[in-house]
């Protein structure tokens, strides 16, 4: 499963386990270390205390949950960032290995991490979040189907997103078809993404069923042939398209595509299986990001099932603009989904 970057409070996620970022001493000293402290009660304190000094910076231990909705608390000692130049980032990445490491170990099949030394250590926001990303994805590429969240809550959600695509807003009003006729409306994928308002033009539009525009010189080519010839001659099933842009990129093992993709085994092999069948626009673009495919390939991957990117889609046009600059990260896509108002995210 993928890197999932959620607008949250940390203390509410049901999930196997929660990191806390916390010092060597597990006291709870300031901020969500000392909520989660409030929270987990009296018995967590006494457990933190029989363990107190024995994680060292970059380390990670655990302890019971108690009050709190996860089963484990795992607790990881960062450090409080001096300009980068006293090894403050090797730290932190070895926090998110070491939690995850010890996620592993106690059989959680999902963890929620927080921004490691982004609040009261200092950390800015770009470095910590490419300190965690770093790490995770490794971890889930190689060894791991685990849930993983990383946690923003308040203010740094906001910081984060602005600040990392600053120029995508100027990208969405630059690219966005001019209205001429609004309408409530879905994405080329109908219910698969959130619903918004989208602009038409006021001629009519020859759409196939699922909303995506056909090619009208596809048409004419074929519209002669028998049936049995247009069946003959039809174009590359979904599947067939991905392996072949797997070949050409050197992509061997499935789960290499599909961790890093954000899918989970189950849906991949079920599309696999089912060759016939075709994904959702989320499954489909997040293997198109795993592929690092162009935006041309992208689009010839998506039309082998029936799908396309548009112009007259909010959605879509984030897509593009993160496969056209080159942006393959899936996390950083989807919180920027997430910061315009969408709910279905890539790989989901």
């Amino acid at each position: 499963m993928p890197l999932r970057i959620i607008e949250q409070d940390i203390t509410t996620m049901h999930v196997d386990a929660i990191v806390n970022s916390t010092n060597h001493s597990l006291i709870g000293f300031s901020g969500v270390d000392r909520i989660i402290h409030e929270l987990g009660g009296e018995e967590l304190e006494d457990e933190c205390f029989e363990k107190r000094d024995l994680c060292v910076p970059g380390d990670a231990i655990w302890t019971n949950a108690y009050n709190l909705n996860c089963r484990y608390i795992i607790h990881t000692v960062g450090m409080r960032w001096q300009g980068g130049i006293e090894g403050e980032a090797a730290i932190q990445r070895s926090c998110y290995r070491r939690s995850l490491e010890v996620a592993e170990e106690l059989g959680c099949r999902s963890i929620a991490f927080p921004l490691i030394n982004a609040g009261s250590m200092n950390c800015p926001i770009t470095e910590a979040l490419a300190n965690a990303v770093q790490p995770i994805s490794e971890h889930l590429e190689l060894y791991s189907d685990m849930d993983v969240y990383l946690c923003l809550f308040g203010e740094s959600a906001v910081a984060v997103a602005e600040e990392m695509f600053a120029g995508l807003d100027e990208y969405i009003s630059q690219n966005l078809e001019p209205a001429e006729v609004t309408e409530k409306a879905f994405s080329v994928l109908g219910d698969a993404c959130a619903s918004e308002t989208v602009t038409t033009h006021k001629r009519q539009r020859r759409r196939s069923v699922s909303g995506v525009m056909p090619d009208e010189n596809l048409y004419m080519s074929k519209e002669n042939l028998s049936l049995d010839e247009m069946l003959e001659n039809q174009d590359s099933s979904f599947v067939e398209m991905l392996y072949r842009y797997m070949d050409e990129k050197g992509i061997e093992k499935d789960s290499q595509l599909y961790n890093k993709a954000g899918i989970s085994k189950a849906t991949f092999n079920k599309l696999i299986n089912h060759k016939s069948r075709n994904p959702s626009l989320q499954t489909a673009v997040g293997l198109a990001m795993a592929l690092e495919l162009t935006y041309d390939e992208t689009q010839k991957l998506l039309a082998s099932a029936g799908m396309t990117l548009s112009n007259s889609s909010t959605y879509d046009i984030i897509v593009k603009y993160f496969i056209q600059t080159g942006h393959y990260n899936i996390w950083e896509l989807n919180l920027q989904l997430v910061k315009h108002g969408y709910e279905k995210l890539i790989g989901a």
